[in-house]
């Protein structure tokens, strides 16, 4: 009986495309069901873009070594964007599978023909998969457009895109800190005057450590831009960001 390997792999990008890691899993267990091959593991990718080579994707790498060692003599993946979302890379890791000897077998039945090795007898073979490859690169470029248009919009609306919050954003004894923070650079205070007098009366940064004049220039200029705050009209106006 034959020896199967599969491959699934999500990215930030692909989670938006409701195809996780247990969707493309059971596609893979069914496919080899199917097909009556012994599935001897299934590696899973997590967190890696499509457009990253082999040497980037840890799973793919000892999938690939499976096949090498002719563990196994048949990969078989969900959907040939799985491989990759970069032409180049899909073609460079199909030549590495191909090389060994064994074969790639896609969930998608369109997409099954496309990825048998190349023959001088029907060129249009890779045509079609060369094709599939651009789409899938075309499709990778949408999303991340997407995902900036919309974190650009949450920053708009919001003054942040996700992870920490920004200092002071909700919080009002922290916005109380930048505003007299703020009101000090205003009079002509440095920003290691302003560190100071912040720890002398023991109001620290979030995590409770004590203010330097880096940080503090960072989060009150931070703060201005995104316009938590107003900057203030005074002798140090100049060259405030």
């Amino acid at each position: 009986m034959m020896n199967a390997v599969g491959y699934v792999r999500v990215s930030t990008e692909s989670q938006l495309d409701g195809f996780g890691l247990d969707i493309q899993e059971a596609a893979v267990r069914a496919l080899a069901a199917e097909l009556d091959v012994t599935l001897i593991e299934v590696f899973s990718d997590l967190g890696v873009s499509g457009s990253e080579d082999v040497a980037g994707r840890g799973a793919l790498t000892m999938a690939l070594a499976c096949l090498e060692d002719g563990d196994a003599t048949l990969l078989i993946v969900p959907k040939l964007d799985r491989l990759a979302r970069d032409l180049l890379v899909q073609e460079g890791i199909l030549r590495d599978v191909w090389a060994t000897g064994a074969e790639v077998m896609p969930c998608a039945e369109g997409e099954r023909m496309a990825c048998v090795p190349d023959s001088p007898d029907d060129p249009s073979r890779r045509l079609i998969r060369q094709m599939l490859g651009a789409v899938a690169e075309y499709e990778r470029a949408m999303i991340r457009a997407r995902m900036v248009a919309g974190r650009r919009r949450k920053i708009a609306e919001t003054g942040y895109a996700g992870g920490p919050e920004p200092f002071g954003h909700t919080d009002p004894d922290e916005l109380e800190v930048l505003r007299d923070a703020s009101e000090r650079r205003g009079e002509g205070f440095t920003w290691t005057d302003i560190a100071m007098w912040l720890n002398g009366d023991q109001r620290f940064k979030r995590n409770g450590t004590p203010w330097d004049a880096s940080a503090v220039h960072r989060t009150v200029t931070r703060a201005w831009k995104r316009g938590a705050v107003l900057p203030p009209v005074g002798p140090m106006m100049e060259g405030l960001f």
